[in-house]
């Protein structure tokens, strides 16, 4: 009888075994069917791509694209912020103290309205037209505070077109473009930037020899010249003339009746 009961509680505790093993495996096959499930709501509301590679190949029409969006910033830097183009005219309109000022309130406000997008959860909007149109004022307002900046940074203008190439090829590549291989569209952008690369190089070569602006105290006088409209407002007690104020070899300054305080902020100015 004692055998017949210890078998009986060996069986038992083996089918408790038995039972906690398949319970186990069971559990483990729930975790891997988990893992492997979608989030309901990234399926939902898919977020960009830039890391996926994809199984197309580039068509012309996504290349032609891709070599618009690097192609026009640079025409847009010569043409506007260059003087090969109508940078002279550009950097004199935004040179008054009350465009810094508008740039200052533009990219504040640009600012706010970022703020606003990220706590409203800009990037769960379901509407992609939604998210087109609230994008559109921040992008307008950096651009505006950009060039409003430009007397007091000249860089900024320039930085900000350059910038809109990476900021465009990154909008293609995570939306119509998240399909296309890696390698197709990297060696597209490679060759795009490439060749505007050298477009830009040769329209400054003949530019320069062609039109006889080789750097030198000539060329510098001339762009000093025509850019009365600067000097007029890089000192704020009062507007400055280059010949007399601002000329390295020819300027005036220590015959001025002014104190040295007031040459040595005047100087400050011209550089």
């Amino acid at each position: 009888g004692e055998v017949v009961a210890q078998r009986s509680q060996d069986a038992e505790v083996m089918v408790e075994g038995d039972a906690t093993l398949i319970g186990n495996r069971q559990a483990h096959q729930d975790v891997d069917a988990l893992k492997q499930v979608k989030p309901e709501e990234d399926t939902q509301y898919p977020r960009f791509s830039w890391a996926v590679d994809g199984t197309h190949t580039l068509s012309l029409p996504q290349g032609a694209l891709i070599f618009a969006a690097c192609f026009v910033p640079n025409l847009a830097a010569v043409v506007l912020l260059s003087d090969m183009g109508t940078g002279i005219q550009v950097y004199s309109e935004v040179a008054p103290p009350m465009m810094s000022l508008g740039g200052d309130l533009a990219i504040f406000f640009a600012a706010m309205c970022i703020a606003l997008l990220y706590v409203s959860d800009w990037f769960y909007y379901k509407s992609r037209c939604v998210k087109v149109v609230t994008a559109v004022p921040p992008v307008i307002l950096i651009t505006m505070g950009a060039f409003l900046k430009g007397r007091k940074y000249p860089w900024a203008p320039l930085l900000f077109t350059l910038f809109l190439i990476p900021f465009v090829l990154g909008i293609y590549r995570g939306t119509f473009l998240r399909t296309s291989r890696r390698k197709s569209f990297y060696t597209c952008v490679s060759a795009s930037t490439g060749l505007c690369g050298l477009l830009i190089m040769l329209v400054f070569v003949i530019w320069v020899f062609a039109g006889e602006h080789q750097w030198t105290r000539a060329t510098k006088d001339d762009l000093a010249a025509r850019s009365t409209g600067l000097y007029d407002h890089v000192y704020k007690e009062h507007k400055l003339e280059y010949v007399v104020h601002c000329h390295p070899d020819l300027n005036s300054l220590d015959d001025l009746d002014i104190q040295e305080e007031e040459k040595d902020s005047i100087k400050t100015a011209c550089r």
